[in-house]
């Protein structure tokens, strides 16, 4: 009787033990967890990347002068020499002529950036609303205006900004033909966190005859909580988001590009 109450006893022990040990275990795990989600939220909820989508090396078709054209210039431009009729190759030769001289790439493929939105945060974090604003316009600068005339847009932004200073524009998308071409309110949601990571979404901002620095406005919730916002003025390079319009008004010179070596030339 006495073994066996002692086996009894020793297996009432090992119980008890193996109770403890397991509800220690859920205790240690619990804290674990609560240590875990601290150093989750002081995680940012999410990173935010602007980037100019437009390679260096990409000739463009649209480009704005600081300055008049010298008259060795307005030969070669005039000449195009090798060019013929690839639009292509005329970009790239024109290039060739106006990066010597300080020109700028604008509007279309050179308006463009990429945007990409990560989170470290095991929680799900949930991007539901994009907006821009402009923040400071002025009247476009540069005294020669050139473009070939080709190339466009289709298909290549995902979101697009009517860009208007101290009014938040909603992220607008294109629909239905690519030719003919209408416009609705992005209704999509960005969703990070939670190991889920999105490619890039392309932003093209837009200004009638006005060039503007912006600024994005994301509006997010973590976990479905709370709506917050977070701001983006500045690209990757610390450089202010910007839209640069076409130069327009009295004495600027545009250069159309209608085929050949041979351009329309017009002074406004």
């Amino acid at each position: 009787m006495l073994v066996a109450g002692a086996v009894a006893l020793i297996v009432i022990g090992a119980e008890v033990d193996q109770w403890y040990s397991h509800r220690y275990a859920e205790e240690d795990a619990t804290v674990a967890d609560k240590a875990d989600d601290k150093v989750d939220a002081g995680k940012d909820p999410f990173v935010a990347k602007m980037s100019v989508a437009m390679d260096d090396s990409y000739a463009h078709e649209s480009w704005a002068l600081p300055r008049s054209l010298t008259p060795k210039e307005r030969q070669r431009l005039s000449r195009l020499i090798g060019a013929g009729e690839d639009p292509e190759a005329v970009r790239r030769a024109i290039w060739t002529v106006v990066s010597d001289a300080g020109a700028r790439r604008i509007m279309g493929a050179a308006a463009i950036y990429d945007l990409q939105v990560t989170s470290e945060r095991k929680n799900s974090v949930v991007v539901t609303r994009i907006t821009a604003e402009a923040t400071r316009c002025w009247k476009p600068e540069g005294k020669v205006w050139i473009s070939t005339g080709t190339g466009g847009l289709e298909g290549w932004e995902d979101i697009s900004f009517d860009l208007k200073k101290g009014v938040e524009a909603p992220a607008m998308e294109t629909t239905g033909d690519p030719n003919n071409p209408s416009y609705e309110r992005f209704e999509d949601v960005i969703s990070v966190g939670g190991q889920q990571t999105p490619g890039f979404i392309k932003v093209l901002p837009f200004a009638i005859q006005k060039s503007c620095e912006f600024k994005v406005n994301l509006y997010y919730n973590v976990n479905s909580g709370k709506t917050q916002k977070k701001t983006i003025s500045e690209d990757e390079k610390g450089e202010k988001l910007v839209f640069h319009a076409a130069p327009m008004g009295v004495g600027v010179e545009t250069w159309t590009w209608i085929g050949g070596d041979n351009f329309d030339v017009a002074v406004q």
